[in-house]
């Protein structure tokens, strides 16, 4: 994977070494951003951004070599409390508003050593109403919702790294429209605390990043007793080992038949490259009831989300909009009695024998406008989890349409080391995309600033 700018893994080792300073790249980073043309961040604040790189710089080599994102530049999505910068959850109703506490993610975060730059941009309180975020890649294009902000900063190289969270598709969707990695870890990976949640069972916390590389340094800051990944290089070095080779399976679900063709190629190029390459991949069929879990992720949403909204609905319904005042007496309305059998088999359609398989993460590329225009994701619908890897027979900025990797609960390791499976092999024919030339043009200043020349990005941390 070639990357036009550091990422926060290259960034860090050069803060390490002294070759840059804190203060220059929160510098850069608000030259870059500049008016915010891509109306990505809901706020930045110029004086706390400086005081918290000044000091950082201050901190000695010994101790800046314990934090291991130290001066890593980190966008924070508006529905994280953070005491330094406004936290409005994408609605008016909390104009202005100042939490007195970090939210969890944000905490260890700082911790770590990251410089949080700002808040992103998010639809209303991470539901339905979009933002007016633009989409780096094509601006005439929506950049996907809820987490719109956070993946049009990180595509546009504002931002190695950003939060985001998910409660359906808010998370893998706008990481497939703006073309970046987006990683949905396993429900309750990450910290949720001082997060404004919508749905309870559903929310959960993951990142945005360029590179695997980069997510992994994340993860093992938000998660590190839970995701000790393997390198890429050992996944690749199991390929070669009698009975560790990885195995893959492929699952055309009942809503097969809504993907776009393009994507259905890719995904089944993907799986034949795969196997060609060393992988088992196997060809699975939907467990019973697997048709009924998208309704049943509905109705779980719309109830929960109408508790958790209640008292914004009670007191200023004025300040909603009419979408989501709309859901919320809907999901008032509804009884939470999805089937049994379906709820345990939300939990237990994974299949243990294949840790991972390929899935498309949209059905269609980015729409025209700014809608969030929510589609059917073709995994499980609640408690899996994903990472977006993309790069697989996209040939223009038009069609910045993703590949995902899903897998069942708690198998966050085998989803994220199959990415140097997947990412290796391409499927025969597959064009390359010009998504890099457009990031290219973005960035080439920051790149100039930064004194940094285009690197083939290292896979291993």
């Amino acid at each position: 994977m070639m990357a036009s700018t550091p990422g926060a893994v290259a960034l860090r080792d050069r803060l390490w070494a002294g070759e840059l300073t804190c203060v220059a790249v929160a510098e850069i980073f608000l030259g870059a951003t500049g008016e915010d043309k891509l109306r990505a961040w809901a706020a930045i604040d110029q004086s706390v951004l400086l005081e918290r790189a000044a000091a950082l710089d201050r901190l000695s080599e010994s101790e800046r070599a314990t934090l291991p994102l130290f001066g890593v530049p980190v966008g924070i999505k508006d529905n994280f409390d953070t005491v330094d910068y406004a936290t409005t959850y994408g609605s008016p109703i909390y104009a202005g508003h100042h939490p007195d506490r970090d939210a969890g993610t944000v905490r260890l975060l700082r911790a770590a050593g990251a410089l949080i730059v700002g808040k992103t941009k998010l639809s209303e309180f991470a539901w339905m109403f979009a933002t007016d975020t633009l989409n780096p890649l094509d601006n005439a294009r929506t950049p996907g919702g809820s987490s719109s902000g956070s993946a049009a900063a990180v595509a546009a190289g504002l931002v190695p790294l950003a939060t985001g969270t998910q409660t359906a598709g808010s998370i893998n969707r706008p990481g497939s429209y703006c073309g970046v990695i987006a990683y949905k870890p396993t429900f309750g990976s990450f910290p949720r605390d001082g997060v404004k949640l919508l749905a309870d069972s559903l929310d959960t916390v993951g990142l945005f990043a360029r590179s695997v590389a980069d997510v992994r340094l994340a993860a093992r800051v938000l998660a590190p007793g839970d995701l000790a990944f393997r390198t890429t290089r050992e996944f690749g070095a199991s390929l070669g080992r009698a009975g560790d080779v990885p195995r893959l399976a492929l699952m055309r679900t009942p809503h097969w038949s809504q993907v776009e063709p393009a994507a259905q190629v890719a995904i089944e190029g993907v799986a034949s490259a795969a196997a060609a390459a060393g992988a088992q991949v196997d060809e699975i069929e939907p467990a019973a009831g697997f048709a009924e879990l998208v309704a049943a992720q509905t109705t779980i949403q719309w109830v929960e989300s109408a508790a958790s909204l209640a008292p914004e609905l009670a007191d200023s319904p004025e300040l909603l909009s009419d979408e989501v005042r709309g859901a919320l007496h809907d999901g008032a309305d509804r009884r939470r009695e999805p089937d049994p059998e379906v709820l345990d088999l939300v939990r237990l359609a994974g299949d243990d024998e294949h840790p991972a398989g390929p899935a498309a993460d949209v059905l269609d590329e980015p729409q025209h406008g700014l809608g969030i225009h929510s589609v059917r994701i073709e995994r499980l619908p609640v408690l899996d989890r994903a990472i977006d890897v993309g790069g697989v027979g996209l040939h223009h900025v038009q069609r910045s349409r993703r590949l995902a990797l899903s897998a069942d609960v708690d198998q966050d390791q085998p989803v994220v080391a199959a990415h140097h499976l997947v990412g290796e092999v391409q499927p025969a024919g597959a064009e390359v995309d010009d998504r890099d030339a457009v990031r290219h043009r973005l960035r080439r200043q920051h790149l100039d600033d930064l004194g940094a020349e285009p690197v083939v990005a290292e896979e291993d941390v």
